[in-house]
């Protein structure tokens, strides 16, 4: 079986990509927007959650199963270490990921990481805090540009 695929639209520019976005998610669609490499605005949207992270991981590639190993050994809350499956973790990659195209330095990283980390977790501050999102946030960033971004 080959990798999932996500639904595709290209748009001429990111105004006919907001206006269709809205319509979209009004579906029950989740859209994210990518840039080709000509400078297009393409569209990527799914409908159902497991079809989403599993199409984020076909679109990032290696970079989500590195990204997912560094996050895994860090194990932000200790769920892994207490017996949870290894996919735990796999929701808050996708929006890491999504937001790491806007983290140019360490501390954007660190930043983004903290806040998707407390955003799902009801608040509660990581095991480390925000010493530990640094060092996972390096680790990470350091994978986004060793690979061409999608």
């Amino acid at each position: 079986m080959g990798k999932p695929s996500p639904f595709i639209r290209t748009y001429a520019s990111p105004e006919e990509f907001s206006r269709d976005r809205k319509r979209l998610e009004k579906q029950g669609y989740v859209v994210w927007l990518g840039v080709t490499e000509g400078g297009r605005s393409e569209a990527i949207y799914v409908v159902h959650d497991r079809l989403y992270e599993h199409s984020l991981r076909w679109y990032f590639g290696t970079v989500f199963d590195e990204t997912r190993t560094i996050v895994n050994r860090y194990d932000p809350y200790g769920l892994l270490h207490a017996g949870a499956p290894q996919d735990e973790y796999e929701a808050e990659l996708s929006t890491i990921l999504l937001r790491f195209r806007d983290a140019g330095t360490k501390i954007d990283a660190a930043e983004i990481i903290l806040d998707e980390l407390m955003k799902s977790f009801g608040g509660s501050e990581p095991i480390g805090g925000r010493s530990a999102c640094q060092q996972v946030g390096e680790e990470i960033l350091r994978v986004w540009q060793a690979h061409p971004r999608p």
